[in-house]
C-alpha cells in the first residue's frame, strides 16, 4: 500500500505479479493500526464507499460486498439439505456470518477467526457488515483455522472458508491440501464446505491449486463463479466440497429443489436460485484449465 503525500491521497494494492495495480482515491483515512499479524488500513472513497484492507490488500468495500458475501455464504448454505450448526473461518469483517444467519435453520455458528483486533474494527468502523456479531447464535473464537480445527471435535453442517489471500498474513496457512482434508473430516455427512479460491485471471495458478486441493479431500467437488468489483478482475471462484453418507452419491451442486428454493432468504442484492444455477456454468477455458 502506498499512500502518496498530496492531496488527495491515494491507496495502491499491487497484485501478485507485480505488473498492474489497483488505486484508489482515498477522501478520509478512518483508521490505521499494526496488530500481531497484519496491519489493518479502513479508508473512505468516493467510488467504492469505506475499504477495509489488510496488509496492502483489499479486502471488502462497502459499496460492493454484498455480491462477495452472498455468493461465498448463501451458495453452501442452500445446498446443504438443513444447515444448523456452521463454522466461518476468517471473515473478521461480520459479512459472510451475516449472510449465514440470515437462515432460520441455523442454530449455531462460530466466526474463526486468527486476529481479534480484525473483528474490534469492523465492529467500530464497519457497522452495516458487523451488525450481525449481536447475535446470540454466534460465537467467536480468536485462534488459527487449522489449530481450531484440530484441537476441536466439534462437526458442521457447513464450512466456510473466507480467508485472505494464500500471499497475506496467515491466510497461506488455509489453503494447504492437510487443511481441506482436516475440514472434509469435521463435516457431518452431507456437510458441505466452501473456500474462496482466488480470481482466474491475476491469481489463476493458485486458483488452479486451490481447486485440485480440494477436490483430492473432498468425494465431490466443484467450482463456482461470482462477481466481485472490489478484487483483481472482478471475477472470483469459490470452491466447494461434500461429504456423502456411505452409498450416497452428491447432489447436484447447481440444481436446487422447490424445496429449498423457498428457503432463500428475501431482501438479498445479488444472490437468486438463476444466479445460484448459472454460477455451476464454467466457461471452457476455465474448464479446460482446472482438468
Amino acid at each position: 500500500m502506498n499512500l502518496s503525500e498530496k492531496s488527495p491521497f491515494y491507496f495502491r494494492e499491487v497484485y501478485h505479479d507485480k505488473k498492474c495495480f489497483l488505486e484508489l482515491t482515498v477522501l478520509r483515512w478512518v483508521h490505521s493500526q499494526t496488530t500481531r499479524f497484519q496491519k489493518i488500513d479502513i479508508f473512505d472513497t468516493p467510488s467504492h464507499g469505506r475499504v477495509f484492507a489488510l496488509d496492502g490488500i483489499v479486502q471488502t468495500m462497502e459499496r460492493w460486498e454484498f455480491m462477495y458475501h452472498e455468493m461465498i455464504a448463501h451458495v453452501p448454505m442452500m445446498i446443504c439439505e438443513r444447515p444448523k450448526q456452521v463454522l466461518v473461518i476468517g471473515g473478521g469483517d461480520g459479512g459472510t456470518v451475516r449472510e449465514v444467519l440470515r437462515h432460520p435453520s441455523v442454530e449455531r455458528v462460530v466466526l474463526c477467526e486468527v486476529d481479534r483486533e480484525v473483528v474490534e474494527a469492523a465492529k467500530t468502523y464497519l457497522p452495516t457488515l458487523s451488525h450481525a456479531f449481536s447475535d446470540e447464535r454466534l460465537s467467536c473464537v480468536f485462534a488459527d483455522g487449522a489449530e481450531y480445527l484440530k484441537g476441536s471435535p466439534q462437526t458442521w453442517d457447513v464450512i466456510i472458508i473466507d480467508s485472505t489471500d494464500p500471499t497475506a498474513g496467515e491466510g497461506g496457512n488455509l489453503f494447504t491440501e492437510s487443511f481441506y482434508a482436516l475440514c472434509r473430516d469435521r463435516l457431518l455427512p452431507k456437510g458441505v464446505c466452501v473456500a474462496q479460491t482466488e480470481n482466474p485471471i491475476y491469481d489463476r495458478e493458485w486458483m488452479r491449486t486451490a481447486y485440485r486441493r480440494i477436490a483430492g479431500a473432498f468425494p465431490t467437488a466443484g467450482v463456482y463463479l461470482g462477481f466481485s468489483p472490489q478484487y483483481p478482475s472482478g471475477f472470483w471462484t469459490y470452491s466447494i466440497g461434500y461429504r456423502s453418507e456411505e452409498g450416497q452419491s452428491a447432489p447436484d451442486f447447481y440444481r436446487l429443489s422447490p424445496e429449498k428454493m423457498r428457503r432463500i432468504p428475501t431482501h438479498l442484492r445479488y444472490y437468486t436460485a438463476d444466479v445460484h444455477h448459472a454460477a455451476f456454468q464454467i466457461p471452457p477455458f476455465l474448464s479446460d484449465y482446472l482438468a
